[in-house]
C-alpha cells in the first residue's frame, strides 16, 4: 500500500512539473530571445562595420558608428527640443490632468461613468482612421471654414508640429484616466469616511489618500514617459509618412529612429543598422543615468499609503 502511494505521489509530481514546464517555458523562451538576445546583438552590432564577403556578411571591430551616432544626436538640437517639449506636456496633461480627472471619475460624479468612456473612445479605434479623419478636419474642413487656402498641417514645421501634438495628447489622454481611475477605486472608503470626520477637504483628499494610494502606479508611468522621450514618434509617419525635411515638418528623434531603421541596410547606404543600434546605446546610456536614481529617490520619498 505505502509503495503505491509512493508511485502516485512520484507520478503526481512528475506530472506537476510538466505542466509548470509547459507553461513557463514559452514566456521564458521569449523573454531571453527578445530581451536577452536580440538587445545582446544589438549592444555587438553597434561596434562592427560590416562587407559583404564570402558566404555573407563579414564585420570588423569600429568606433565610427559611436561618432556618426554622436553627431546625429548633437546636430539635432530641433528634435531633442521638440522631444523635450512632448514629453514636458504630457507629464502636465496626460498624467498630471489624468490624476485629478481620474479623482473626478472615481469619485463617481456628474457624468463621471460618460466621460470615461468617451475619453476611451480613441484608443478602440483605429489609428489610421483617427489620423485619417484629424487631416481632414484640420485641411479641409479648416479651409472651408476660414477660408485660409491652406490647411493647418501645411503651414511650416511648428504650426503642424503643436497639430499633431494636441492630437497625441487628445488621444492618450484616455489611457491614463482608466488606468488611474481604477486605481483609485481601489482606495478603503472607510479611510475616506474618517478622514471626513476630521474635516479633511476635497483637495486634501486627493493629494493625502488617493495619491499616495496610486503612487507606485504614477511612478511607473512617469518613469516610462521619461525612457520614451527619444522613441516617441508621436505617430508622425502616419502623418507625413518618411519625410524627414525639418522646415516643412516636425521631426522628433523617435520618428527619426524609425524612418532611418526602415530605410538602413547592412551595408552600401549612408545609415546601416550598427549607426542605428550605436544611436540606440547613446539614448540608453543617457536615459538610464538619469531613470536609475530618479526612480530610485521618488519611491524613498514619495508619499506612502502609512
Amino acid at each position: 500500500m505505502d509503495k503505491k502511494i509512493k508511485r502516485s505521489g512520484l507520478k503526481r509530481g512528475a506530472r506537476r512539473w510538466i505542466f509548470f514546464l509547459a507553461i513557463v517555458s514559452l514566456p521564458v523562451l521569449q523573454y531571453f530571445f527578445f530581451a536577452i538576445y536580440t538587445k545582446f546583438e544589438s549592444v555587438l552590432m553597434a561596434f562592427q562595420k560590416y562587407k559583404i564577403g564570402k558566404g555573407g556578411y563579414v564585420g570588423s571591430f569600429t568606433w565610427d558608428n559611436f561618432e556618426w551616432a554622436w553627431d546625429v544626436f548633437t546636430s539635432g538640437g530641433d528634435m531633442i527640443g521638440r522631444s523635450l517639449i512632448v514629453m514636458a506636456t504630457k507629464m502636465v496633461i496626460t498624467i498630471g490632468g489624468g490624476l485629478f480627472f481620474s479623482y473626478y471619475a472615481a469619485k463617481k460624479y456628474f457624468m463621471s461613468n460618460f466621460f470615461r468612456v468617451t475619453l476611451y473612445l480613441p484608443q478602440m479605434l483605429g489609428g489610421i482612421v483617427l489620423v485619417v479623419l484629424y487631416q481632414y478636419l484640420l485641411s479641409d474642413v479648416y479651409i472651408t471654414l476660414s477660408g485660409d487656402p491652406t490647411g493647418l498641417l501645411d503651414k511650416g514645421a511648428d504650426s503642424a508640429f503643436i497639430c499633431v501634438l494636441f492630437y497625441n495628447l487628445w488621444v492618450g489622454f484616455g489611457g491614463n484616466v482608466m488606468v488611474f481611475s481604477t486605481s483609485m477605486s481601489g482606495v478603503n472608503e472607510s479611510v475616506v469616511e474618517a478622514a471626513r470626520l476630521e474635516g479633511i477637504t476635497p483637495l486634501q483628499e486627493f493629494l493625502y489618500i488617493y495619491i499616495p494610494a496610486i503612487y507606485p502606479t504614477f511612478v511607473t508611468y512617469f518613469i516610462a514617459l521619461i525612457a520614451g522621450v527619444f522613441t516617441d514618434g508621436l505617430q508622425l509617419y502616419t502623418f507625413f509618412a518618411g519625410n524627414l525635411d525639418r522646415d516643412l515638418y516636425p521631426v522628433v528623434f523617435g520618428h527619426y529612429f524609425f524612418v532611418k531603421t526602415t530605410e538602413a541596410k547592412m551595408v552600401g547606404t549612408v545609415v546601416t543598422y550598427p549607426n542605428l543600434a550605436a544611436l540606440g546605446i547613446i539614448f540608453s546610456i543617457i536615459l538610464t543615468s538619469i531613470i536609475l536614481p530618479l526612480r530610485k529617490i521618488m519611491l524613498k520619498h514619495g508619499p506612502r499609503e502609512d
